[in-house]
């Protein structure tokens, strides 16, 4: 059975315009839709949840409280660290994103607060904690999502391409 609305489970394809601060932070234009498999958080919760119901072609204004997009500003999600610990080519910019390895081998994500001589100052918050989200939203497509993709939590998983090698199937 075709899905007619969007529920858990189904695949949705969406274009957005993404407003924070009467900027456009992020869009689909100029790109293909964003395909997600609904209600496996594959996006922000304050988004989903307002998408529940809608049908395709329709259009809704999603507004996304920080809360339930990335989060309001932790003020201790702050670090400094050892300028000698970067590569000695590394380019330092304020508002510049890394990517750190933990000694436990995830990955995060932080921005450079400051500059100093010996010490780097490091913000660990989302680039939009703390903001309202607005959202434009047009419903491209809905789709059932196959067993592989429920499986994956991911839109088009299984096979070689989605996994990038890193399954055991792949040669």
């Amino acid at each position: 059975m075709t899905p007619t609305t969007i529920d858990k489970d189904v695949i949705v394809s969406l274009d957005y315009i993404l407003t924070v601060d009467g900027e456009v932070a992020d869009s689909t234009a100029g790109r293909e839709p964003l395909p997600y498999i609904h209600g496996h958080n594959n996006l922000i919760k304050g988004l989903e949840d307002q998408l529940v119901g809608l049908k395709v072609g329709e259009k809704k204004t999603v507004v996304v409280e920080p809360e339930d997009g990335y989060g309001v500003v932790d003020p201790e999600a702050h670090a400094e660290m050892d300028r000698s610990r970067f590569p000695k080519d590394f380019s330092f910019e304020i508002g510049k994103s890394i990517r750190l390895n933990t000694e436990d081998g995830r990955i995060l994500t932080a921005q450079i607060l400051e500059i100093g001589d010996d010490v780097i100052s490091l913000d660990f918050n989302h680039p939009l904690a703390g903001k309202v989200l607005n959202f434009d939203v047009s419903i491209n497509d809905i789709r059932e999502a196959t067993e592989i993709e429920l499986a994956y939590g991911r839109v088009n998983a299984g096979g070689c391409a989605s996994c990038a090698g890193s399954c055991s199937s792949c040669g």
